[in-house]
């Protein structure tokens, strides 16, 4: 049906944990994700399936929050900010180590510029839970940002 309608007949879709790829080791070329990762209870085991399923030379680039530091703990315990992709966002030297744990190379972090004042307009409610919990002249781009992550399965 995919590949009648669109004329590609080398895309695949399927339904599966992130956790737990339905998928063979060694068996795509580049994984792809938009702000998926922050959502996830176990993200070591997260990047240690996309190593699992890339093959030798295969990509990752990934869009996803990431904490420059440490929420306040009213911010990390709000629902709000767990769906609004915040509160389970990774620490940037935790990311690094998570990659690195993977036995991914060549990390790249691309920082998005305007990308979480974009997504916290001040008119926004979560933006205002947001600020209301961060220390006085402070703001959430002071702890958070979006970054576009790459890396690579060595050869």
């Amino acid at each position: 049906m995919f590949k009648e309608r669109t004329g590609l007949g080398n895309v695949e879709f399927l339904q599966g944990q992130i956790e737990a790829l339905p998928l063979a080791d060694a068996s795509v070329d580049v994984a792809l994700s938009n702000c998926v990762l922050n959502l996830s209870p176990d993200q070591p085991a997260v990047w240690k399936e996309i190593a699992r399923v890339l093959r030798p030379g295969g990509r990752v680039s990934i869009s996803d929050m990431v904490l420059l530091r440490p929420l306040p703990e009213a911010i990390r315990e709000s629902v709000e900010a767990l769906v609004g992709c915040i509160a389970g966002a990774a620490l940037v030297d935790e990311l690094r180590r998570m990659v690195a744990d993977a036995g991914l190379v060549e990390l790249q972090l691309t920082p998005k510029e305007g990308a979480v004042e974009a997504m916290l307009p001040t008119d926004d409610p979560m933006a205002q839970e947001l600020l209301a919990h961060l220390p006085a002249g402070t703001r959430p781009a002071d702890y958070i940002t979006s970054l576009v992550i790459a890396a690579r399965k060595p050869n």
